[in-house]
């Protein structure tokens, strides 16, 4: 008998469609889908989520369940104020699983798995704590004190080394990290892990992890040697990572990947409705805060969810009442005198975001709350 697969999802109630729809992914396309055992750390998902979810691991003969965390075990660290608590739930990962268990793989639930996991399981790391895929494009955007030039991974998919993990404290260190160090965590655990782990980690396929941002890269900009190599990984990723703001379930998204989430959701049979938040976007007013080349790559994303922008600010007292693609250009003031603010969108498509974005505040509109500063962020305006 083939020894089991062990499989890590941090999973909370609002995530629970897209984890459906992960987690048939990985059902339908594994061989010996009786090998799988799939433990999830349960961030609050309800009950009659949890009885589709079951029922969708016992139709592949697969084995589920589902584990809290004692937060008791943060040991003093406050999360508040981060991303979400549940996001360092990978970090107590060990402490699910009896000392006899040597390897898991974690992955985060933002994804479709396209290949046989198996192969990823048998990935040998050797005595490394983890197994990731390298973040090429990453030039020192984190905080953490790491080497320079040391290389920087992405947490979302790991192939973990139970022991090493348990020998190195890993989770007794990063609990501690968090105690010392909360204004550096701006990749959150994946900042934590980075910098205990930036010289025990090993390098897995890329395949494995496939994340959206490559998809608007050049192979030389993402980090490849190899143009073929490159477009291979793009047309047919063992793993894809839904890494953006932007997810293929928004309505305006346009992940090449897109129809491929919902065809595993419908596979999944569980319940959702689609675009919610379209009806949300068709009663608001849409202003975009600029005229240039961005505004006109953002105007064109909208219409092609045939959403129509209502009129277009901009600074230059000299476009103010002329057309800009058939819609008048208005001075900024206009906004604050027009009523009905909550029914309004305004995006800034602008080289000058930043600026643009410091006028607004001053004008006391509130980011990500009345503004955004890139389309791809909309939703949190809805």
């Amino acid at each position: 008998m083939m020894d089991k697969i062990n499989l890590v999802f941090s999973v909370d109630n609002q995530y629970s469609q897209h984890f459906a729809a992960a987690l048939t992914s990985l059902l339908v396309n594994n061989v010996e889908s009786s090998r799988l055992n799939i433990v999830v750390i349960d961030g609050g998902i309800e009950e009659t989520k949890k009885k589709l979810i079951t029922e969708i691991v016992e139709k592949y003969n697969g084995v589920i369940s589902f584990k809290k965390i004692n937060r008791n075990e943060f040991n003093g660290a406050n999360l508040e104020g981060h991303i979400s608590e549940a996001t360092y739930y990978r970090l107590m990962i060990p402490e699910l699983f009896s000392e006899d268990i040597k390897k898991v793989i974690y992955l985060d639930c933002d994804i479709l798995v396209r290949n046989d996991i198996t192969e990823l399981w048998n990935t040998n790391i050797g005595d490394f704590v983890v197994g990731a895929i390298k973040f090429n494009e990453y030039d020192g955007y984190d905080k953490i004190d790491i080497p320079k030039g040391a290389p920087y991974f992405n947490a979302g998919v790991l192939v973990i080394n139970l022991d090493k993990w348990r020998k190195e404290q890993i989770t007794r260190k990063s609990f501690e990290y968090i105690k010392n160090y909360p204004e550096k965590l701006i990749a959150h655990d994946q900042s934590i892990l980075n910098f205990l782990l930036y010289d025990k980690w090993f390098q897995i396929n890329y395949k494995w992890n496939l994340r959206t941002q490559l998809f608007s890269l050049d192979y030389k900009t993402a980090g490849f040697d190899n143009k073929r190599v490159f477009e291979q990984i793009i047309k047919n990723p063992a793993i894809l990572h839904f890494t953006t703001a932007s997810k293929p379930w928004h309505y305006l998204n346009n992940h090449p990947f897109k129809k491929e989430y919902f065809y595993y959701l419908d596979k999944s049979a569980f319940p959702y409705v689609k675009y919610p938040e379209l009806d949300s976007f068709l009663s608001k007013e849409i202003v975009i805060f600029g005229t240039g080349e961005k505004s006109k790559v953002t105007t064109n994303l909208l219409e092609k969810f045939e959403l129509e922008v209502s009129f277009y600010l901009d600074n230059d007292e000299k476009k103010w009442e002329q057309l800009f693609l058939g819609k008048h250009i208005l001075p900024p003031f206009t906004i604050v005198d027009k009523p009905n603010e909550n029914n309004r969108i305004i995006i800034i498509a602008s080289h000058f975001s930043d600026d643009i974005s410091e006028q607004l505040i001053e004008m006391g509109f509130e980011n990500n709350i009345d503004f955004i500063m890139d389309i791809s962020t909309i939703y949190t305006l809805i």
